[in-house]
């Protein structure tokens, strides 16, 4: 959002914050988007680490987010009392172990075919999961979102399933109850 050539800020970052924050929450309203997206916002820049992390709004609102589902007191605990360098005391920063151990993103109400989240998942697998291996036995390292209910997780507890008619590769969570009975034709269909 920089330009690194001669020092200048993009005009976005000229732009009020209430401005700023108002076009963050489209990137999470129901038809478009999903609170990973906002996570991976988090992860351009200073600025908008900054401005996400300090409007918690925007993170409430989102697809898949339930803030009030906890999945873990003691992480969020440990997390919350811990100072952050450049967050107010007592804000909780969208990190992806705070996604995993504190936050709940599960959602199970999305349709097969909703291109937002898929396209949030894949999105999010592509940059923080790790590369599909050939190698047998290999054990693989990163973050990984369930490709039907978004939660995040360990590779380690992930399972893989290759389609072959469209050459696209689904990762499960072990928590997904659907992933027994998921029948991968049906995506495409």
């Amino acid at each position: 959002m920089t330009d690194t050539n001669n020092g200048l800020r993009s005009g976005f970052f000229k732009l009020p914050i209430e401005l700023r924050l108002e076009i963050y929450s489209h990137c999470c309203e129901p038809t478009d988007a999903h609170a990973l997206n906002l996570l991976i916002l988090t992860h351009t820049c200073r600025t908008m680490y900054i401005d996400i992390n300090n409007c918690r709004r925007l993170l409430r609102h989102s697809i898949g987010y339930a803030r009030g589902a906890r999945k873990n007191w003691k992480a969020d605990k440990k997390i919350t009392t811990s100072a952050h360098p450049i967050l107010p005391a007592g804000m909780v920063p969208l990190t992806i172990p705070t996604m995993r151990d504190a936050d709940c993103l599960r959602d199970d109400r999305y349709l097969r075919d909703d291109n937002a989240f898929w396209s949030a998942v894949d999105t999010f697998n592509k940059l923080y999961g790790p590369a599909l291996s050939e190698a047998p036995g290999e054990k693989l390292k990163g973050w990984v979102a369930c490709c039907y209910c978004s939660t995040i997780q360990g590779s380690e507890a992930i399972e893989t399933r290759m389609h072959e008619k469209k050459n696209r590769c689904f990762r499960f969570c072990s928590d997904c109850p659907r992933k027994y009975i998921f029948d991968m034709d049906a995506l495409f269909e």
